[in-house]
């Protein structure tokens, strides 16, 4: 063994969301699209609550993918598959609720954000100037237009990740 190989982790299950991963470190997968190919799993972990998979090719590259893209090389057991729509739905299940609550909380911080601008509009509406301290609405403002582009990307992620479908 070279300095640049490592040894595979003890294949561990790794469970999340009342769910667990039938695919662990070090086993051989084929991607579920393209069983002529093969890699062997290097790390599985969770990003966002979404299972991920670091897989090295026989090349040695290095490709990112979801577990229920991926198939184990040998053929995948009727018990495989079940443990694998139990995680999906689980994953789906999550990604659900995750969408829901980050909308939900978005959705009030722009009530209460419309309703400080509101109060803004009306103060100058009849010729006064508003006294915005310490705490301008513009900073309101930017931060929900950056959670609101995180939101964006957690729907990319998951709609790529086929946990949600793409419609809004």
């Amino acid at each position: 063994m070279t300095d640049d190989e490592t040894t595979p982790a003890p294949a561990t299950t790794v469970t999340a969301h009342g769910a667990d991963c039938p695919i662990r470190v070090g086993d051989e997968v084929t991607p579920a699209d393209r069983p002529d190919l093969r890699g062997t799993v290097t790390d599985v972990y969770l990003y966002r609550g979404a299972f991920r998979c670091c897989v090295r090719t026989p090349e040695g590259a290095r490709v990112l993918t979801r577990p229920w893209h991926l198939l184990p090389a040998d053929g995948p057991s009727e018990q495989w598959h079940q443990q694998m729509r139990e995680l999906l739905a689980a994953q789906r299940a999550h990604a659900a609720d995750l969408l829901e609550r980050r909308h939900h909380q978005l959705a009030d911080r722009a009530e209460a954000l419309a309703q400080r601008l509101a109060a803004l509009a009306t103060t100058l509406r009849h010729g006064h100037l508003p006294d915005i301290g310490e705490d301008p609405a513009e900073f309101d403002a930017r931060g929900l237009d950056d959670d609101l582009d995180e939101l964006r990307d957690l729907h990319t992620d998951f709609t790529t990740a086929d946990l949600i479908t793409g419609v809004d």
